[in-house]
């Protein structure tokens, strides 16, 4: 997939959100917090691992928007560490389960060391279950780009 668009954006974000918070210093620690928490809202928003749910509805709006919450915080990464524009899925199994486990893995991985390596993984396994679930590579732009601009916008109203 090809991640320039959501680069050159993101780097807006980025420096957007550093001038309205008057960051100064690394927030790495903060941003693998808030990785684990989004690939946690979003496993949730798939409900695969709710095996004592009988009714699982889907929110497709909800479960995008999630997406592309983890998808912003792993190109802030891939920024830092100047990662290729172009990384390839990585689909480890066909199991949601088990690629949401290694999603996990790979966080706490990139929490050890942040690099280019890492980075790399991490996104391409992300990107693995985005294709598990059939989701094309336009709507995954197309769902950054929508939260992007509400990200602006909370920026705008002091979010």
């Amino acid at each position: 997939m090809n991640f320039k668009s959501i680069i050159d954006q993101q780097i807006l974000l980025d420096k957007a959100i550093k001038e309205a918070h008057k960051i100064n210093q690394d927030y790495s620690n903060q941003m693998i917090i808030a990785l684990y928490t989004e690939v946690g809202e979003f496993a949730n928003e798939i409900q695969s691992f709710k095996y004592w749910k009988k009714s699982k509805n889907i929110d497709q709006n909800n479960l995008l928007e999630e997406f592309a919450d983890g998808l912003h915080f792993l190109i802030s990464f891939a920024i830092k560490t100047n990662c290729n524009y172009i990384i390839e899925p990585l689909v480890l199994s066909n199991d949601i389960n088990y690629q949401l486990l290694e999603m996990f893995k790979s966080i706490y991985k990139l929490s050890k060391k942040i690099s280019r390596r890492n980075v790399t993984k991490c996104i391409a396994i992300y990107i693995g279950i985005a294709k598990i679930l059939n989701i094309e590579d336009d709507l995954i732009i197309e769902s950054y780009m929508l939260k992007n601009k509400k990200n602006f916008e909370r920026i705008k109203n002091n979010y």
